[in-house]
């Protein structure tokens, strides 16, 4: 008689067991598939977070009185005297297709793209970058000469 409860109980908790491994493995994958979505979900918030960074970035460039173009003007204005000379002091110039733009320390995408055509946007940047040969991974350093389109 002992046998057979034994042999019972085993069976019950046997069977308890692999329905409590079903459980497991459910869960796991539902936490597998959350984790999924909220990598999703992170990497658009993050998306949305460097636009408004971007924006933001144009924002204060123009809040700063424009000090960007200003200076972009200057630079042209000292190639357009140099010109006559023959030399440029500023490494920027204007040419029969276009101009070029000489990276600063602390430039950034709407940064130059501000200076050269008064505004950013993803658009014009691109434009940029594509002129030039690169892509929004590729790193830039001041002295590096920008072909503008």
């Amino acid at each position: 008689m002992v046998i057979i409860v034994l042999i019972c109980s085993t069976a019950f908790f046997a069977a308890s067991n692999y329905s409590n491994l079903k459980k497991l493995e459910s869960a796991n994958t539902q936490i597998n598939e959350l984790n999924n979505g909220s990598t999703a979900d992170t990497e658009t918030q993050i998306n949305e977070l460097k636009t408004q960074v971007e924006a933001l970035k144009v924002e204060n460039e123009k809040l700063k009185g424009n000090s960007t173009q200003t200076s972009a003007s200057s630079e042209a204005t000292t190639e357009a005297a140099a010109s006559t000379a023959g030399t440029s002091d500023s490494g920027t110039s204007q040419t029969g297709s276009g101009s070029t733009y000489t990276i600063q320390a602390g430039d950034t995408g709407s940064k130059i793209c501000t200076a050269v055509y008064g505004e950013y946007s993803e658009e014009l940047w691109q434009k940029i970058l594509d002129a030039n040969g690169m892509t929004t991974s590729t790193v830039y350093h001041p002295g590096d000469v920008l072909q503008i389109p």
